[in-house]
């Protein structure tokens, strides 16, 4: 029955995709719209309608923004980044392809951590993924999943990129314990920076409010940095569970130390020696100009 059915090309899925993403924006910002116009009415009906359009608006067009994120692929001569370009929706000619010529390095990716789920409370249960990704010398990158903690197999899509890649001669960098670490380190401070931010606006408007007569709004105006402050603490805390990793040089604590986040000089702590003994660490400095990479070595040794 279903041997006549051919699979959407990537081409297609992605149109497609723009296509919803458009329409629940265009029919978020109508709500917006009718909602901001019943303000201008009178009655209990202006009030719900008012309500009701500005809550469709809020949670809509998030959601519709973010239905632009989708897998990566490959096809012919194109790969196909992670996450639909904005003039995706309006024009059906810019999906996010490119092509070799435009590659500047892929590597290997390995992100960890607990996943809550849609529970509120617990624990949670651990997570690792591995990740194909594939950098842009200008551009969002592309993004294949490898392998999960959950589902070891490698999924079809990832395995055509790899043969993508092999058969257009560009190689592939191994995981990186030290790069990992690095990425997490730079993803904790731009959480707790945006904590930070969050609590400073938190307790300005307080202040302010406190002072001043506006005192109906501001319970509705302190709640949005005020959640930001939460978000992006707890968001921070969460991203410093970031695992053991080990690579050739060090063994990484379960935890990033907490001074990673301003020691820059230091994205590899702790770095675990043999008594007496000496650890070599590899700086890579690479050169997207030239397509290759600056090696020196140099030793640390212990007290």
């Amino acid at each position: 029955m279903w041997e006549g059915l051919a699979r959407a090309t990537v081409r297609e899925e992605r149109l497609a995709r723009a296509r919803d993403a458009r329409q629940g924006i265009l029919l978020s910002t109508a709500f917006l719209v009718g909602g901001l116009l019943a303000l201008f009415g009178k009655g209990t009906i202006f009030v719900f309608v008012t309500l009701f359009g500005i809550l469709i608006a809020v949670f809509g067009l998030p959601l519709s923004v973010s239905s632009l994120s989708f897998e990566s692929g490959v096809e012919g001569d194109a790969m196909y980044t992670a996450r639909l370009p904005i003039a995706s929706l309006w024009s059906g000619r810019r999906l996010g392809a490119f092509g070799s010529s435009e590659i500047a390095g892929a590597e290997v990716w390995k992100e960890q951590g607990r996943y809550h789920g849609a529970r509120s409370i617990g624990p949670g249960f651990w997570v690792a993924q591995t990740y194909l990704v594939v950098r842009r010398r200008a551009g969002p990158p592309a993004r294949f999943l490898l392998s999960s903690s959950r589902n070891p197999e490698t999924p079809t899509e990832s395995r055509r990129a790899l043969d993508w890649l092999a058969n257009r001669g560009i190689p592939v960098m191994p995981v990186s314990a030290e790069r990992d670490r690095g990425r997490s380190i730079r993803a904790a401070r731009i959480a707790l920076t945006a904590g930070l931010v969050g609590l400073a606006l938190t307790a300005v408007l307080v202040v302010g409010f406190s002072l001043g007569s506006a005192r109906g709004l501001a319970a509705l105006i302190v709640s949005g940095p005020a959640v930001v402050a939460i978000i992006g603490i707890s968001g921070t805390l969460a991203i410093l569970e970031d695992g053991s990793r080990v690579s050739e040089t060090a063994v990484f604590s379960y935890y990033i130390p907490p001074r990673a986040l301003w020691d820059s000089t230091s994205p590899s702590l702790p770095i675990s020696v043999s008594p007496g003994g000496n650890a070599t660490m590899t700086f890579t400095l690479q050169v997207p100009s030239q397509g290759g990479s600056y090696v020196i070595d140099g030793t640390i040794n212990t007290h």
